[in-house]
């Protein structure tokens, strides 16, 4: 079974409102992953909320996710990470963790990142790139929650990722979006 964490709890300061509620295509951000997640059938993904949960939870459709908040949303992306994966169901395998603001991944993207088989057992984190470039959704094994979960709520998720390149495995997608995200709104705007 493959989850998905989806980070949507931070104060989207240089955007100016949340990135959530981003809209592409007559969607919100946080409603075209979940569609995506939908379409590459991955159950009940968690969404994490905290600086705007109230409004995100008002304007967005989020009645196909698992909804949690994150109290310590202040403290770092990672706070958020480390709240998705206590929510994890006992029955994943694999968990994805997909911040909003990278909300245009495509369905046969996902479907190349959760088809992608590891290497070798030592093979726990699969990593979408383009061009050589990095970026998200990160697919991560079960067995590192106690890893995440051991992070300080500012240290970032890339330390885990860096700590031990033999478990980490690349894979080459077709399309730039997994390293396409929007923080300012000028980011947004060239598409328009």
């Amino acid at each position: 079974m493959i989850q998905a964490i989806i980070l949507a709890a931070g104060e989207s300061k240089r955007m100016g409102f949340p990135k959530a509620l981003l809209e592409f295509d007559g969607k919100k951000a946080v409603e075209k992953i979940l569609a995506a997640c939908r379409g590459a059938g991955i159950q009940k993904p968690i969404v994490v909320l905290g600086a705007h949960a109230e409004e995100i939870q008002r304007k967005a459709e989020l009645c196909s996710a698992q909804v949690v908040l994150n109290a310590d949303w202040p403290k770092g992306q990672t706070s958020s990470v480390k709240t998705g994966v206590q929510e994890l169901n006992r029955a994943t395998s694999w968990f994805l963790v997909w911040p909003v603001d990278l909300p245009l991944v495509p369905l046969d993207v996902l479907h190349q990142l959760l088809a992608a088989t590891p290497e070798n057992s030592s093979k726990r984190i699969l990593v979408p790139t383009y061009r050589g470039r990095r970026g998200h959704p990160v697919r991560f094994h079960v067995s590192l929650e106690e890893e995440i979960l051991a992070l300080e709520n500012e240290e970032p998720l890339h330390n885990l990722i860096r700590r031990e390149p033999t478990r980490v495995q690349e894979v080459p997608v077709s399309s730039e979006t997994v390293l396409r995200d929007f923080d300012r709104p000028e980011d947004v705007s060239p598409l328009f």
